[in-house]
């Protein structure tokens, strides 16, 4: 449906949206289940974080799966942070584990035991998430190192709750966050690129002694440098003068197109897209990678032009997979869309560039007479137009 058809999912309640899907009703390992799961996975953050208000706002009696599906966009956006995901049961078993979500930090391999609250009014015993560690224990999912994470929906006092943490044995261990805060990191991480910027954001959420404050300075310093950065990099050579009449990629409608992008994608591939971050995008079953950005056009005299980087560490996440493609969205055009076999050959060709460490291809898309070339700086020009999609 999302990918037919993007405005009635849109005009849908969660509600609705899971009356749709499999039975009708979330239950541990059923179609429901899997298919809403599936669903969110292809969602925009703004998307997700509408179906959250929906569910808070929504009352037992009125939405009985409201705290399940409250329980997997949580766990959403652990995998949006670049956390391995467990899901944990929407009902408790005797013997078994009750956590909501186990997150294993893809680095230090850190797993973070998950337990999403959509209100403090509903009790919190931290007995009981000691108990789910002792249980995942006995079962060889986490070792001894591992800490837990409360996340309280609701925008609402957490005093007495933080009070109960610091008295307690789980001190330590345990932290609390509100799903608007968990919401803000996962969209701050799809704007980064830098692999680094995305380990520091997941350290966020795993307990640090913070009594010397370098830690947390070179987080928001290291994030606020990649950002910038990535902005200048995408900027063309000052000699290029702009036609102010032509489509213009704001920070408003970028992610829109995005989205755009994204659904013609699945359909043309028939798999449902992951982000990974701002440019990367992953097949649900990992087996493709796509490498994806955005450009307003440009003018020069009569040619309309299009500019683009590419990473070396773009390049190194795309080798990681089965099949690899490059998708450059050229604004008011259309999608090109090209397999990395059919690409590769041509950056020896490319221009370069260096900077703090990162290092880049310049990509430059020529429109004319209706054909599309990429301008290599020491290769005659190459006719890519068979590669493009209308968007």
């Amino acid at each position: 449906m999302w990918t037919n058809n993007k405005e009635g999912i849109r005009n849908k309640t969660l509600a609705q949206i899971l009356a749709f899907a499999g039975e009708g009703k979330l239950a541990d390992g059923n179609d429901c289940s899997r298919e809403f799961r599936d669903l969110v996975s292809s969602l925009s953050l703004d998307i997700l974080k509408g179906f959250a208000n929906q569910a808070l706002a929504s009352k037992e009696s009125d939405f009985p799966d409201r705290s399940y599906a409250l329980q997997d966009l949580v766990n959403e956006l652990g995998k949006r942070l670049g956390f391995s995901v467990q899901y944990g049961l929407y009902r408790g078993r005797q013997g078994e584990s009750g956590h909501d979500g186990l997150w294993i930090d893809p680095d230090d391999k850190h797993p973070i035991i998950i337990e999403s609250k959509s209100s403090t009014n509903y009790p919190i015993k931290l007995d009981t998430l000691a108990r789910f560690k002792t249980i995942l224990q006995k079962q060889g999912s986490i070792e001894s190192k591992y800490s837990a994470l409360i996340v309280i929906g609701g925008n609402e006092d957490t005093g007495d709750l933080e009070a109960q943490i610091r008295g307690s044995r789980q001190a330590w261990d345990t932290r609390v966050i509100s799903l608007g805060a968990l919401f803000s990191l996962a969209s701050l991480k799809i704007e980064t690129d830098e692999p680094d910027s995305a380990r520091l954001i997941r350290n966020v959420l795993i307990p640090r002694e913070y009594t010397k404050l370098d830690g947390l300075v070179e987080i928001v310093s290291f994030i606020a440098d990649d950002v910038s950065e990535d902005e200048l990099e995408l900027e063309p050579t000052k000699q290029v003068k702009e036609a102010e009449e032509r489509p213009y990629v704001s920070k408003l409608n970028s992610t829109e197109l995005r989205d755009d992008a994204k659904a013609i994608l699945a359909k043309m591939l028939d798999h449902s897209l992951k982000d990974i971050s701002r440019t990367l995008l992953e097949s649900d079953d990992g087996s493709i990678g796509i490498c994806y950005a955005q450009s307003r056009q440009y003018e020069r005299g009569n040619l309309i032009f299009y500019w683009f980087a590419l990473h070396d560490r773009q390049i190194d996440f795309l080798k990681k997979h089965a099949e690899m493609y490059l998708a450059y969205h050229c604004v008011g055009t259309g999608l090109i869309f090209i397999p990395w076999r059919d690409f590769e050959s041509n950056l020896k060709y490319l221009g370069e560039s260096s900077v703090k460490g990162r290092h880049w291809y310049h990509i430059h898309l020529q429109e004319a007479e209706g054909k599309i070339h990429l301008k290599p700086s020491s290769h005659d020009p190459v006719d890519v137009t068979k590669w493009l999609l209308p968007s």
